[in-house]
């Protein structure tokens, strides 16, 4: 994993957190991650409702850097 992963999905929950619009400049796999670090599952991409299909497409490093991000919030 990419040491400054976590730095980065976290940097983008925060520009989500003040302004849910940012959302829309986020690609699919950097918004799923905000979602689930969230725990939004209504900030999903439309095309990935589905949470399992949504892990999927995020692989393995994003998904360890999403939980390592929310532990430490």
């Amino acid at each position: 994993m990419d040491p400054g992963l976590p730095a980065t999905i976290f940097k983008m929950v925060v520009r989500v957190q003040q302004d849910e619009s940012e959302m829309r400049l986020l690609s699919n796999g950097e918004a799923i991650a905000v979602a689930l670090v969230l725990n939004r599952t209504d900030l999903l991409p439309a095309a990935y409702t589905n949470i399992l299909e949504a892990i999927e497409l995020l692989g393995e490093d994003w998904l360890k850097a999403c939980i390592m991000v929310r532990k430490a919030m």
